[in-house]
């Protein structure tokens, strides 16, 4: 019984110092891990249950560095139509129709020059309208807009002025929008040539501030202006922000006959 007794209380001993070294050893494993390393484990965890970022307003904050507007007022202020529906751009801009558009609605940053033509797929409405709120907020000035689509495309009527000769606006991924210009210190945005005392740095800023955003806030195929304009605005860019950030945000840029009085902005169809 005696020898019993010892052997159990030898096994039990063995035990007891078996389980002390391996709680020394996790111990002293957690104490030496690196916190980065539970740091990662802890965001790959928390990751999971966030709110998926096409789901989330942080997508639409701006990603340029050369966007002065308070993000955190932009959020607030501008945080851009949300509009998900089943609008189609069928066919090509000169030849094509819309589906179930969206209309772009005016507002306090929005002026809609022709009601009837304001139709488009989700995304242009949805990058015109932030676009327009983030530089109102800028230059307290509404954007001026003249044609997207017909409500189901198609051609739209030929009118003298603004339009001339377009053949595209059919299946709503294209629009026109005035141009800003800055006379004695105040900026305004509308469809008419840049005169001589407009042409100036205030100028080309404000509307290279209205390109960047574009494209910041929707994804942009092509901005068609004129020759002249797009070479003064360039020089100014070089000069101003470098020859990577005219790279990057100049490269939509395209001179077409008939766009020195306003720009006109085709989005990618996602539809």
């Amino acid at each position: 019984m005696e020898k019993r007794n010892n052997t159990t209380y030898r096994r039990g001993t063995l035990l007891l110092t078996t389980l002390l070294v391996c709680s020394s050893i996790g111990t002293s494993h957690f104490r030496n891990t690196p916190p980065s390393l539970l740091e990662e484990d802890i965001q790959e965890l928390t990751r999971e249950t966030e709110t998926p970022i096409e789901d989330s307003q942080e997508r639409l904050l701006p990603t340029s560095p050369f966007l002065d507007t308070n993000t955190v007022k932009i959020q607030e202020t501008c945080p851009g139509n949300r509009i998900h529906n089943r609008s189609r751009a069928i066919g090509k801009p000169n030849h094509g129709r819309l589906k179930d558009g969206v209309r772009l609605k005016p507002s306090d940053y929005l002026e809609i020059t022709k009601p009837k033509n304001s139709y488009g797929i989700a995304s242009l409405v949805n990058t015109l309208d932030r676009t327009a709120c983030i530089l109102n907020e800028e230059y307290n000035t509404p954007l001026r807009v003249y044609s997207l689509s017909k409500e189901t495309g198609r051609k739209l009527r030929k009118i003298s002025g603004v339009l001339g000769e377009h053949l595209s606006h059919q299946n709503g991924i294209d629009v026109d929008i005035g141009i800003y210009r800055t006379t004695r210190g105040k900026v305004s945005n509308n469809f008419k040539k840049l005169k001589r005392g407009e042409i100036n740095n205030q100028t080309f800023e404000a509307n290279w501030y209205l390109i960047r955003t574009l494209q910041e806030s929707g994804n942009i195929t092509y901005i068609f202006s004129d020759r002249r304009f797009i070479k003064s605005l360039k020089g100014y860019v070089l000069k101003e922000y470098g020859k990577e950030n005219w790279t990057k945000y100049g490269r939509v840029l395209q001179h077409s006959k008939g766009h020195k009085d306003h720009f006109h902005i085709r989005v990618i169809n996602d539809s």
